[in-house]
């Protein structure tokens, strides 16, 4: 959907030192990782363990 000129959106800075996050920020963001360099050796599964560090991040900081 093209915006024309009337509706274009604009940002407005903000200061993250003074503004709290309220909810998730990131909820509903979706991830996608094109280019993983694997070792080829045996272990765990590359991509098991970038979503589980994604998830451990995400419940400690709370992003949604």
């Amino acid at each position: 959907m093209a915006l024309d000129t009337a509706e274009e959106m604009t940002l407005s800075p903000i200061d993250f030192a003074t503004t709290p996050i309220t909810g998730f920020p990131l909820q509903g963001i979706k991830i996608v990782i094109i280019h993983v360099k694997d070792s080829l050796t045996d272990g765990p599964d590359v991509g098991e363990t970038i979503l589980n560090q994604l998830e451990e991040y995400e419940r400690a900081v709370g992003l949604g």
